[in-house]
């Protein structure tokens, strides 16, 4: 860290301890907001729950590293993410191909609609070393007692990093999301109708080097030097990522209703009423374009052209989705069922464009018995683009004094991607309708009471996986194909004020065309408690992150698809150090993130040929105000 840094941080924190000072110790009265969610509605899920006003590990900007930070995702803001366990198809929409940039981007199906008796505000920024910036504006408000409105942006760049060889590289800008939700929440006074509607926008300019030419020369310098021996392979390419989705999701209740709630959370909420089944109907607009340019041809890379010297590719997609269904309940048994309809739009420059269509029909049904609680669900694809695609689950669920108990089965036939099978580029061409997906899946979970131990267990049989090979070409294995994996999880105290929280994973494949580390490993090891005489709430520690060596993925912006790498990364610890502090609504923090770039450990590959970015000194406030 250099001195710049330190006297930096020490100036940070004295202001932090003189504005402290201002404060007094008198417990904050003023209402939090309560918020909900429309798919627990669907369920009859009427709750609210409380905002949020912990530290919740601040220092993490990104949402989705706090749930599960083992993620592939090269220079952590600055490129496409993968998870390094393997997920599970989604057959409920269709999909051109794997999402990217999940992380930063936002989604109507987990907006959380808030409602507060005042105008609710929360404020972030971010900012470090390496060019790091991120803003976030969050509003909501109530425009009548049972309408409320709200509002999320955000920002997030990365300037400056090696890997590029562009002449003003200090500037060279890799990722640049801007990513904005727009919602609303309206309910009749009775309850007997209730509709919730959210706009998503996202947007992210990537400027693609297609990693680095020389990645041992560059893991083997340390400082300036990097920034000429990490020439990119790609000098003026980019990769451009639109999603848009429109979301109206509503439910009638039939007969009277007595409802009585209480969203203040100076109390505990009560909840009256005899809501025990609805209609709900919900429509959605998707629309994703993605496009790779390169103004200069990259022989190089791609010695072979199909179309021109200049490139400019295009995957284009829109589906507008119509669900709807029925739910009901008894004291001891749910049933829920539905249809869903897509239809379906692709078009991909100097190839193919389809028109489709998707009918789907689905149940589920939950019972609670004595001893356990079941559940049941089926989904199968009756005509289209899907047809003769299903879902089957079922779990059995048993809480009692000793923890909670859960076995479940899963049957999935699913059809490959639209770009699996078809694709066209300046580059690359295939039309290959391959077979369906079978995956048997079994899985094993035990909690210990209140949390303090979890274990997972998640094994898996796959025919007709499909994979992208070294060439970026798409290839299914009809075989059969092997996965597992045990989870553990814990946290526990160390003392009064030291807490320790991890995640330690062991999973294995059987064949390379599914590469996974077989270790994981997650560690958030931190002392919390008052300061500054009980003025200011702070926690301090650090982050730990490791996955053993294994032969990663590489990316390619052409297809805009992780494929099969040749070159081995991991093995290597990422550590990083964080002060989280509270002062009534505000949180500030500061931390260093990849500490041991340049001490133990040179430079740390995510993806082959993409290293993360290295010690980087971060500060960010984030505020909640009120009216």
């Amino acid at each position: 860290m250099s001195i710049r840094t330190v006297v930096f941080v020490t100036v940070l924190l004295q202001s932090v301890w003189a504005s402290a000072q201002l404060f007094d110790t008198t417990v904050y009265h003023k209402d939090l907001s309560t918020f909900t969610t429309s798919f627990g509605t669907e369920n009859l899920d009427f709750t609210y729950a409380d905002e949020d006003t912990t530290l919740s590990f601040a220092h993490r900007i990104l949402r989705n590293n706090v749930a599960d930070p083992l993620r592939l995702h090269t220079g952590r803001i600055a490129g496409p993410g993968m998870w390094l366990e393997p997920d599970m198809p989604n057959t409920d929409e269709f999909q051109s191909g794997r999402p990217l940039f999940a992380n930063v981007f936002h989604h109507v199906d987990s907006i959380k609609y808030y409602r507060s008796r005042t105008p609710r505000t929360r404020l972030k920024y971010s900012q470090g070393t390496a060019n790091l910036l991120y803003i976030g504006a969050e509003h909501s408000q109530n425009i009548t007692k049972d309408w409320s409105f709200g509002l999320d942006y955000t920002r997030v760049k990365s300037h400056n990093l090696y890997h590029n060889n562009l002449p003003a590289f200090d500037q060279e800008r890799m990722a640049n999301v801007f990513a904005t939700s727009v919602y609303s929440h309206f309910r009749s006074r009775n309850r007997k109708y209730e509709v919730f509607g959210a706009f998503v926008n996202n947007r992210n300019n990537q400027r693609e080097t297609y990693g680095i030419n020389n990645a041992p020369l560059f893991d083997l310098f340390t400082g300036r030097e990097k920034s000429y021996s990490g020439e990119a392979r790609l000098s003026d390419a980019q990769n451009l990522f639109i999603t848009r989705d429109f979301n109206i999701h509503q439910f009638y209740r039939m007969g009277a209703r007595k409802v009585q709630i209480n969203d203040s959370t100076i109390g505990p909420d009560t909840s009256t009423d005899n809501i025990n089944a609805q209609w709900f109907h919900q429509l959605n607009y998707r629309r994703n374009i993605n496009r790779f340019s390169d103004n200069t041809l990259p022989n190089t890379v791609y010695p072979d052209t199909l179309f021109e010297s200049v490139t400019l590719d295009s995957i284009f997609n829109d589906v507008i989705q119509n669900r709807i269904g029925f739910i009901g309940k008894t004291k001891d048994v749910g049933l829920k069922a539905w249809m869903l309809h897509e239809v379906i739009r692709v078009k991909q420059k100097n190839g193919h464009q389809s028109n489709l269509q998707h009918l789907q029909l689905g149940a589920q049904t939950t019972s609670n018995l004595s001893i356990a609680k079941l559940k049941a669900e089926g989904k199968y694809s009756v005509l289209g683009y899907y047809s003769g695609d299903f879902y089957l689950s079922a779990q059995i669920e048993n809480q009692s004094d000793i923890g909670l108990l859960r076995i479940g089965l899963k049957q999935v036939r699913h059809r490959p991607d639209y770009n699996d099978q078809f694709f066209t580029s300046n580059y690359y061409y295939w039309n290959t309708p391959f077979n369906k997906t079978d995956i048997t899946n079994g899985t094993f979970t035990y909690n210990l009471p209140k949390g303090q131990l979890k274990v997972n267990v998640d094994a898996r049989l796959i025919t007709g996986q499909v994979y992208y090979d070294t060439s970026g070409r798409a290839q299914q294995f009809n075989s059969t194909l092997r996965y597992g994996k045990v989870s553990l999880s814990n946290t526990s105290n160390i003392g009064k004020s030291y807490y320790i929280n991890h995640r330690f994973v062991v999973q294995s494949s059987s064949n390379a065309i599914l590469p996974v580390p077989q270790f994981l490993y997650k560690a958030s090891l931190y002392k919390e408690g008052y300061l500054f005489k009980k003025n200011m709430w702070t926690r301090f520690g650090v982050d730990f992150s490791y996955f053993s060596e294994f032969v990663g993925y590489s990316y390619n912006p052409v297809v805009r698809q992780f494929i099969l790498g040749d070159e081995n990364i991991g093995g290597y610890p990422i550590l990083d150090i964080f002060l989280n502090a509270q002062v009534q609504t505000m949180t500030l923090f500061v931390s260093v993130q990849h500490v041991g770039q340049g001490f133990f450990i040179n430079d740390s590959f995510s993806a082959e040929d993409y290293p993360i970015i290295g010690r980087a000194f971060r500060f960010g406030v984030h505020w909640r105000l009120f009216d």
